[in-house]
């Protein structure tokens, strides 16, 4: 307990103790109160399915408010002492409520079980796991490591190999208790080795080779590099400039997805590139070296912050406090998905817009989701939010008209005026989905493309003036 919950408490006691009129009443009985009163909230919150981001100091407040009332009927006695504590001002937040979250535990153990036995059986039928056997897949394969060096040197001057990594072209997977490799690679050799096939050839085709390495202290690495059926050689002596450009393209759209992992996002990979892949864009690498840094930063931190919540939910048994926040996390984005699918975009003669795009910032700020990432939670609710920008161009569209400058106006409002958006979806991706939603609208489309250029131009300048490198970005624009 901190030492606000704990002279609470102290209160709290010498307050039931003081006013009690039961005979023989001790301080003794009144812990074997608590406890069952304990046991009985965690219960009813459970029952009540509330979310398991109930902070330890609400959990106890709401323990010594029955507790007292359990002692003193304030509605069949109004002449009894009233319980005058205020309730905290936070509900949901660290450090959490062990006893809540042990309760919770409790409940899932049997469907842990059946987990645990399917994913035992699927051992069982495979040659060996991806969690547990040391392995090089695609097997047998090696890589050009002195080309590759040479070839990062050219490309990348003085830039170091990725965090964690002493080999070019890889990435250290970060594997945690929101990302899990089974689910981003496979579950065994045999569909990891399908899937990291398969994006090798969405990534580069023929020319592209992706290796998955697992290194004896149980790290896993991926590894990119050049197919057997290109002629090295060749490409080292500039014969063939296109397979290095193309190179250089899947490199960058493997770190687009080593973006998403560190920012928590469990997908597999394949599906992740197929959306990556389907808005195709331009990529340069120092903004991509900038959203890299950033994404590997927010990781880390996300580490360090479990590890001093593990520490503040059970101080003697952090190990154990890993698997209560581990649970957690699967509860709250399961509870988070489910809200999210409420929210409904209706077409745009029944959309009450601000209403909706309200709803969806009191989402990504709620309380109750807090050990997920603003950008998890925004992730939930990508989907709903480019349907509402997509209905709400289509009232801009009649309100404006047949003009333009108008059109044009509205645009410029919806971008730059509308800031709780920014907590909902990022302004460049808000932007790519306008540009996309407005392909088709041929009347318009002088102005959409001037309107896009113009607020891209203005989005990556600010970005500048935040220390973020888009220099690259912005002479391809201004060109």
């Amino acid at each position: 307990m901190s030492a606000e919950e704990r002279e609470r408490r102290d209160e709290v006691k010498k307050g039931i103790l003081k006013y009690a009129k039961y005979k023989n009443f001790t301080d003794k009985i009144l812990e074997a109160q608590f406890k069952g009163f304990q046991e009985r909230m965690a219960l009813s919150l459970a029952r009540d399915n509330e979310p398991p981001t109930i902070s330890a100091n609400y959990f106890s407040y709401l323990v010594e408010r029955n507790v007292w009332g359990y002692n003193f009927d304030e509605r069949k006695d109004p002449a009894s002492p009233r319980f005058s504590f205020p309730a905290p001002e936070i509900k949901y937040g660290t450090p959490y409520s062990e006893v809540y979250l042990t309760t919770l535990e409790a409940k899932q153990r049997p469907k842990g079980i059946a987990k645990d036995i399917s994913r035992l059986e699927g051992k069982a039928k495979a040659s060996g796991s991806v969690a547990t056997v040391q392995y090089l897949l695609p097997p047998g394969v090696k890589r050009n490591q002195k080309y590759l060096a040479k070839l990062w040197d050219i490309m990348f001057p003085g830039r170091q190999y990725e965090d964690g990594c002493d080999e070019p072209f890889a990435i250290l997977f970060p594997g945690d208790e929101q990302v899990h490799i089974h689910e981003c690679i496979g579950p065994n050799p045999d569909d990891s080795t399908a899937a990291i096939t398969k994006a090798a050839n969405m990534l580069g085709g023929k020319e592209v080779v992706l290796i998955a390495v697992k290194k004896s202290d149980g790290k896993v690495f991926l590894c990119l590099d050049f197919d057997k059926s290109v002629d090295v050689e060749a490409v080292e002596a500039e014969e063939d400039v296109g397979v290095e450009v193309r190179f250089q393209a899947a490199w960058f759209n493997l770190l687009s997805v080593y973006v998403e992992w560190l920012r928590g996002s469990n997908v597999l990979i394949t599906t992740c590139l197929r959306k990556i892949l389907k808005v195709r864009k331009v990529a340069y690498f120092r903004y991509k070296d900038a959203e890299v840094r950033q994404a590997w930063e927010e990781w880390k931190a996300r580490g360090k912050e479990r590890v001093r919540q593990a520490h503040a939910l059970r101080p003697g048994a952090p190990d154990h406090a890993f698997k209560l926040l581990s649970m957690q996390l699967d509860m709250v984005r399961e509870i988070a998905e489910d809200k999210a699918a409420e929210v409904v975009v209706p077409d745009k003669a029944n959309l009450d817009y601000e209403l909706v795009r309200n709803t969806l910032d009191d989402f990504v700020r709620d309380q109750r989701f807090q050990c997920m990432s603003r950008y998890q939670l925004a992730k939930v609710v990508e989907g709903t939010a480019t349907k509402l920008i997509q209905v709400r161009l289509e009232q801009l569209l009649d309100k404006a008209g047949e003009s333009a400058e108008l059109f044009k106006q509205l645009l410029n409002a919806f971008m730059t005026k509308e800031l709780v958006w920014d907590n909902i979806m990022p302004p460049l991706k808000r932007l790519k989905v306008c540009e996309e939603c407005l392909v088709g609208c041929e009347s318009m489309k002088p102005t959409v493309v001037a309107w896009v250029s113009g607020i891209r131009l203005d989005l990556l300048k600010g970005m500048k003036d935040d220390g973020i490198d888009v220099s690259d970005l912005l002479e391809g624009l201004q060109l």
